[in-house]
């Protein structure tokens, strides 16, 4: 039995429909990323699972429990914001603290805790900091420390690193994905950001326009977009009108490709194992770190190559003649094209 269970769940603000019939499954111990572009309803699905907004219908199970109209704080949910929101006028042992001290728990008990959780989450000596001394990334800790120090059922994220430099950023993902694992705690988290998604997740639900439009692990999305929406917006696929993936794949509808999919050379002779040639022009090339990426130009269309950067030496200029070679498990429909040109 899924440990998280969402069903038929809908959502609305006065007359604009922010979800609707949202359906989906978590395990125990399960890392989820609610993944899309701003204005999808991420967010406000993830405040509605912690109580934060009231639901127009559905219901929301946790361990067999319907907890859809139970108050916030007895639904044993802990939660991070990408505004931290921490009391100023406390330090940093008594934001982490406040939850249990709601509990009414000992003094000892809660001494034993909180000094715990500030060492899973590396703040040890920063205990009698007031929140102004700290750094966006410590402070960022304190809201995940404090969230953690409760034992909750579930740990639901709201977009808790946008707000930090790269950096931080990638230093903190890959803390919390360690505490995750380490506790089994069951996590949601809502980003804009795919490269957060697919390195942190076990699967990632993608969004938009209020629903899940595909649902997988991170490779599953990447590899194998279901439309359009899904192929943009994960990577940097190329995506073939009709007209064009009818004349070159035999294929009646949009296609996608990923550049990296593609394989560039000279001549026939320099490529053994492909279903699919054609010609084109190099007409430009971008240097992206440890990626080049080939503008090829096609007919009256182009598409992108990606290649692994060899600063040795550089395989393709500008205006050169190259052959692209694809294998058709990488010539990806998408299903909800089939009357674009």
């Amino acid at each position: 039995m899924s440990y998280v269970q969402v069903r038929n769940l809908s959502k609305s603000f006065d007359n604009n429909q922010i979800f609707n019939n949202i359906n989906f499954d978590i395990h125990k111990g399960e890392f989820i990323s609610l993944l899309g572009p701003s204005g999808c309803g991420k967010s406000t699905l993830l405040r509605s699972i912690a109580g934060l907004h009231n639901v127009d219908s559905g219901n929301v199970y946790v361990d067999g429990e319907d907890i859809t109209y139970k108050d916030v704080q007895k639904r044993n949910i802990g939660m991070v914001f990408q505004s931290y929101a921490l009391f100023p006028n406390l330090n940093v042992f008594d934001n982490i603290a406040f939850g249990l001290k709601l509990k009414k728990l000992s003094k000892e008990v809660i001494r034993k805790k909180v000094l715990q959780i500030i060492e899973l989450v590396d703040l040890t000596g920063k205990e009698n900091y007031y929140i102004d001394a700290l750094s966006g990334g410590q402070k960022q800790r304190v809201a995940l420390a404090r969230a953690l120090v409760v034992e909750p059922n579930i740990l639901l994220l709201d977009e808790p690193l946008s707000a930090l430099d790269a950096k931080i950023r990638k230093k903190l993902r890959t803390m919390i994905r360690q505490i995750q694992q380490e506790l089994n705690l069951t996590t949601i988290f809502v980003t804009h950001d795919q490269e957060e998604a697919m390195i942190m997740s076990d699967r990632i639900f993608l969004m938009d326009k209020g629903n899940i439009v595909q649902q997988g692990s991170p490779i599953d999305i990447y590899t194998n977009p279901v439309n359009k929406f899904a192929a943009t917006f994960i990577g940097n696929y190329n995506i073939l009108k009709k007209k064009f993936s009818l004349k070159y794949f035999n294929l009646n509808c949009q296609t996608a490709i990923r550049p990296e999919a593609i394989t560039l050379a000279i001549s026939n002779t320099d490529v053994i194992d492909y279903d699919y040639c054609l010609n084109g022009r190099i007409s430009n090339v971008q240097l992206l770190g440890n990626i080049i990426r080939y503008n090829v130009k096609l007919d009256d269309f182009s598409l992108n190559v990606d290649e692994l950067n060899d600063i040795n030496r550089m395989r393709f200029f500008k205006q050169d003649a190259v052959k692209l070679y694809f294998k058709t498990k990488d010539i990806q429909p998408l299903k909800d094209t089939i009357n674009e040109f």
